[in-house]
């Protein structure tokens, strides 16, 4: 009988970002790049003697007509690959050649696999597909996670809490730091070369060239992630029940929405190269490092796998730079699916900051961003738009986003928003819409108030905003109270937004903290339609 698996890597994102090094995170998405796209396409080749693995380039699910042949990848998407054997042997001895190559590449990845029976004549595919999707997700759920014995015959610890066996300078090395640098070290110009040849620029290799000035260390890590992608693909399969069909047409969404979000990427880049050589931009702010007399750009592309996307950069121009890159997806179709959209979330932290937490925030701000879009389109009765959310790591991380967001971000003299389906705080106005100009959580009307508050023809003095951003932490009556003195003094809060009283919505919260808390960590490099 047939067999249809489906291959899953666990513990990536612990992977690519445990290390506060770049060169070891890249080095880590790098590895974990090459994971499906190499090594399991080696895998399937060397354990088996015929197998069809060129799956991007083959229109037709071949194994439907060669029956001599023991393998062939279906596809590779959404981070997992499904592939079809002739029988169990096939499979067996497939996923143990795999498993041992990921091990001996990355050390610390580990491959999970599901498989289910298939008859792939006359099965039909949606049915097979929610069978395999369920006995992985029963394998995740019994999957327990294991690491290399710690301190044996070895007593120090590296940065990364793991054996040391290296000392590199001044560095103390594991394994898996080994590996990533080695992968970096070879690998590393991999993007500048698809994004940048031909130009006088190339992407950083330290986040210290992210822009920053000398004693400014704030980087922001942002991670975009597509909406609704699992019902756009079904709505584009409802009708298909084969095989013969299926993979054909998994095969071309899969491609082109990877070839879509690569396209999106290059775009931002182009549009952010555009602000750099433009005189009058204020991205002028920053400070260009060099590396071998090219430029480096204030941001790297960490994971760029199909709609899954996630960049660093310096911190100031991370809410522009996900604005844009929204904008330009929304802008796209993806054959079949039609028109799409994707949310995105914001970390903003200091450079030494642990980046795997940095990451599982930037998750949780996208998170944060996909509910509020879902139900901002139930209730509007539309199709699911792009937003953003952001977060401002202060010190340490101890909590949930959720959990911080409850505890900071509401005051004592307004009772608590009772809303079942979004969490809302009182001082904060996000996530933020950004195809929309006229709504009242649009960023469009932050970045707008934002210049009334700090531009070059701002009334307000910096001092009287750090008090407005005080009173506001104390309540509605404290903020009433000193806004009532700005007023005296000829100063009134910008009139962007729509039935604000005292500096608060109705419902009790205010869209003016987010541009307060902001103010250090925000450049307004839009393409000039706020002018």
């Amino acid at each position: 009988m047939s067999i249809l698996t489906v291959y899953d890597v666990t513990g990536i994102q612990k992977f690519i970002f445990s290390s506060s090094k770049l060169k070891e995170n890249f080095g880590g998405s790098l590895l974990v790049a090459r994971v499906m796209e190499e090594l399991l396409v080696n895998a399937v080749k060397q354990a088996n003697s015929k197998a069809y693995t060129d799956w991007k380039n083959s229109p037709d699910f071949k194994m439907l007509t060669d029956h001599d042949a023991d393998a062939e990848i279906v596809y590779i998407g959404g981070g997992n690959a499904y592939v079809a054997y002739k029988d169990k042997a096939a499979a067996m001895r497939t996923t143990k050649t795999f498993s041992k190559k990921v091990f001996e590449e990355t050390y610390s990845l580990t491959v999970l696999s599901a498989s289910v029976e298939t008859d792939f004549e006359k099965d039909d595919y949606k049915i097979k597909m929610k069978e395999l999707i369920k006995t992985m997700d029963k394998k995740k759920n019994e999957f327990i996670k294991t690491s290399p014995l710690k301190n044996i015959s070895i007593t120090k610890e590296s940065s990364n809490l793991k054996p040391v066996v290296k000392k590199e300078k001044d560095e103390f090395l594991d394994t898996e730091s080994i590996i990533k640098r080695n992968e970096f070290a070879d690998n590393h110009d991999i993007f500048t070369e698809e994004f940048l040849t031909g130009q006088e620029y190339i992407f950083p290799k330290d986040f210290e060239n992210m822009g920053q000035e000398a004693g400014e260390n704030h980087i922001a890590v942002v991670h975009i992630d597509g909406n609704n992608m699992g019902k756009s693909i079904e709505k584009a399969l409802e009708n298909i029940k084969t095989f013969r069909d299926a993979v054909p047409k998994m095969r071309q969404i899969s491609c082109n929405i990877a070839a879509q979000y690569r396209d999106s990427f290059r775009q931002l880049i182009t549009f952010l190269i555009s602000k750099i050589e433009d005189e009058n931009s204020p991205i002028k702010k920053l400070k260009f490092s060099e590396e071998n007399n090219k430029k480096c750009l204030p941001i790297r592309p960490v994971i760029l796998n199909g709609d899954d996307t996630t960049f660093v950069c310096d911190a100031r121009i991370a809410m522009c730079l996900t604005e844009k890159f929204l904008q330009i997806i929304d802008d796209k179709e993806i054959k079949p699916l039609g028109k799409t959209s994707a949310c995105g979330g914001i970390a903003i932290i200091g450079s030494h900051f642990p980046f795997d937490k940095a990451y599982e925030l930037a998750e949780e701000c996208c998170a944060s961003a996909k509910k509020t879009a879902k139900e901002y389109a139930l209730a509007h009765k539309e199709n699911v738009k792009s937003w953003f959310d952001f977060h401002i790591v202060y010190g340490g991380l101890t909590s949930d986003l959720q959990t911080i967001r409850e505890k900071t971000y509401n005051v004592v003299d307004i009772p608590k928003i009772d809303n079942p389906k979004i969490k809302k705080y009182h001082l904060l106005n996000r996530p933020f819409i950004v195809t929309e100009k006229d709504q009242n959580n649009s960023f469009e009307k932050f970045a707008k108030t934002y210049e009334q508050f700090f531009g070059e023809n701002t009334v307000w003095a910096r001092s009287n905003l750090k008090e407005l951003r005080n009173v506001m932490i104390q309540g509605r009556q404290a903020t009433e109270l000193y806004l009532k003195e700005l007023k005296s003094r000829g100063k009134e809060l910008a009139d962007t937004y729509k039935e604000v009283n005292n500096g608060f919505f109705e419902e009790g919260i205010t869209p003016f903290f987010d541009i307060l808390e902001a103010s250090d960590y925000f450049i307004d490099i839009s393409d000039g339609r706020r002018v």
